[in-house]
């Protein structure tokens, strides 16, 4: 499919919406036979912004495995989702047949700030966007017109040459699922159940366990071994990466891991990455073995928190 002609297409609903203040809605456009169909869309399910990242996977997952009806027939899907996270808009080209998905970042100006060919569904790319948006500020005149942008654009092929044909009904991907618990915040971490979690707890400390652990419960000495890797953690990818100096300050409690987010939720950088801290196979094991079944995550500006229960967190979304 000729992406730069579906993006004129998608930079019209962009201009034209983000000035209202309006989230834009996600696109498919699909080769059917021997015309591309478009068509809305619709998530079902109130989550916030933080969780669209994961609900983008999973359309992803379901183009990819022909199950959506109205795109069970498409030899090739075009996919824009915007993220109000990051302020860009994610392009997937999605090809089910080879099982294969390459991703293009653009800016909600259309310009091009990153490529990820193959896309790994399962990478987080998040942090090479951040990255990439940083370094393309660098070298992008500020004085560069709008209508500039899109007279380089309209030197390729034009979006009149597409047979666009909307669909009759808008494609519903019901992400209910996905919707954390009800928190004061919506950028804050949610813990997710599912039927292997206690299964994962037992099976942690039948691997794990020693009486060295036992004595570290029974003395409740855990929460600050926790808090500590907390702020080892947070070093380490602060050497990496400066941006995460001064996201985080760490405190043992009597009965909880405290976790203050100085610069609160709605911190952009904070928002990503909070799931880094907790989401990790390693860090969950070892509070259970510690005996760590609360982390409260603080927000200082706002006055509100968010609780991770550990026991509640669902093994199948952590990484190795």
């Amino acid at each position: 499919m000729d992406i730069k002609g579906l993006l004129q297409i998608r930079l019209q609903v962009l201009q034209q919406v983000i000035p209202s203040g309006e989230e834009p809605i996600d696109i498919t456009f699909s080769v059917i036979g021997t015309s591309i169909s478009m068509a809305p869309v619709d998530m079902q399910g109130d989550f916030p912004p933080s969780r669209k990242y994961k609900a983008r996977k999973e359309v992803c997952n379901y183009i990819l495995s022909r199950t959506i009806p109205e795109l069970r027939s498409a030899s090739e899907v075009v996919y824009f989702s915007f993220d109000p996270i990051l302020n860009v808009d994610y392009c997937f080209e999605i090809m089910p047949a080879s099982h294969r998905i390459n991703l293009y970042v653009y800016s909600s100006k259309g310009d091009k700030i990153c490529t990820f060919v193959p896309y790994d569904i399962k990478s987080d790319e998040r942090t090479e966007i951040e990255r990439a948006k940083k370094s393309s500020g660098e070298h992008t005149s500020a004085f560069s017109s709008l209508k500039e942008k899109f007279s380089r654009l309209l030197g390729h092929k034009k979006s009149d040459n597409l047979e666009i044909v909307r669909s009759i009904n808008p494609i519903i991907i019901d992400v209910k699922d996905e919707k954390p618990q009800k928190s004061t915040v919506e950028s804050a971490p949610a813990s997710t159940k599912a039927p292997s979690q206690s299964t994962f707890v037992n099976e942690t400390l039948s691997r794990l366990d020693n009486e060295k652990f036992k004595a570290v419960r029974a003395a409740g000495i855990g929460f600050g071994a926790i808090s500590i890797s907390l702020s080892s953690f947070t070093d380490q990818m602060a050497s990496l990466y400066p941006e995460w100096n001064g996201l985080f300050e760490f405190a043992a409690e009597k009965d909880h891991v405290r976790v203050t987010c100085l610069k609160g939720f709605d911190d952009e950088i904070t928002s990503q990455a909070i799931p880094y801290l907790w989401k990790r196979k390693s860090f969950i094991e070892n509070c259970i073995i510690l005996g760590v079944e609360k982390i409260v995550f603080l927000d200082p500006i706002s006055s509100t928190f968010d609780l991770l229960k550990v026991s509640e967190v669902n093994p199948a979304i952590l990484a190795e």
